[in-house]
């Protein structure tokens, strides 16, 4: 597919961009919205929550991933990453799973593919959003206390610290960058307008957000690191698109420290 000479592609992108650009110049992403007074969104009686989930290969996780998010979101979008596996079949399985766009590029651009997704979410009209990797699940308290959390009016983002299992569900690493305690992912968010990501290779987080953020005592349990095979995939996929990165602590077990997990009754 050819490209517009005065849209082009960001530095470095392959691939069928212009489908993708006109998704998001639709959703008004790019640029980056102009500081300025936000409109208000009118509020739902009860708050409707979309799960965004971003994906390559993640067929290991999928199954399980969506059957939890299925009990307590309303809609599930997932933004497909050039999967070679089964990963888009089985989201296909799932009849919470509201949109699917699988791109079958062959680069890694955080800034684009969350634009992409936060899209697909707002395709939705949700009240909020909440971001998931495929290989993680929050604590079981999420589903009876999600609600509590979007029926209210004094905060517009919750972080959550993640705990990274370690070749096991039951312990999770503590040692170094691991269990520090400024390791924090604002993962649900209210849908305003004006919301993008950084269009950066390695994108930071939601900007354009207005309101008071916090953090909840709800815990996210990351299990990409279960099996020494995926540890070493992440590994090779940053540092080859991040040759100055440092990247050997998703290998390395230099330090091992693990604490077992207890389920918050």
């Amino acid at each position: 597919m050819s490209r517009s000479p005065d849209n082009p592609p960001p530095r470095g992108v392959r691939g069928p961009w212009r489908p993708v650009r006109r998704l998001l110049d639709r959703r008004k992403f790019l640029p980056a919205p102009r500081p300025g007074p936000v409109p208000v969104l009118p509020r739902r009686p009860e708050p409707r929550i979309t799960a965004a989930i971003r994906v390559h290969n993640g067929e290991y996780w999928a199954q399980e991933c969506l059957a939890d998010l299925s009990q307590y979101v309303d809609e599930i979008v997932v933004f497909d990453d050039a999967s070679t596996d089964r990963t888009v079949d089985i989201c296909r399985s799932f009849a919470q799973v509201a949109r699917l766009l699988s791109w079958p590029k062959d680069f890694l651009h955080e800034g684009i593919d969350r634009n992409v997704l936060l899209a697909l979410a707002k395709d939705t009209q949700p009240d909020w959003i909440l971001l998931v990797d495929i290989d993680e699940q929050f604590e079981e308290r999420m589903k009876t206390e999600i609600r509590s959390l979007v029926n209210q009016d004094g905060w517009v983002l919750y972080s959550f610290r993640p705990y990274h299992f370690w070749r096991s569900r039951t312990h999770y690493r503590v040692d170094g960058k691991w269990g520090s305690p400024k390791s924090l992912c604002p993962r649900l968010f209210r849908n305003q307008p004006g919301l993008y990501f950084p269009m950066k290779r390695f994108s930071g987080f939601i900007q354009g957000l207005v309101g008071e953020t916090t953090v909840s005592d709800i815990r996210l349990k990351h299990y990409g690191y279960l099996l020494p095979e995926h540890c070493q995939q992440k590994h090779d996929l940053y540092a080859a698109a991040d040759p100055t990165g440092r990247y050997d602590h998703l290998i390395s077990e230099e330090g091992l420290q693990l604490e077992e997990w207890v389920e918050n009754p």
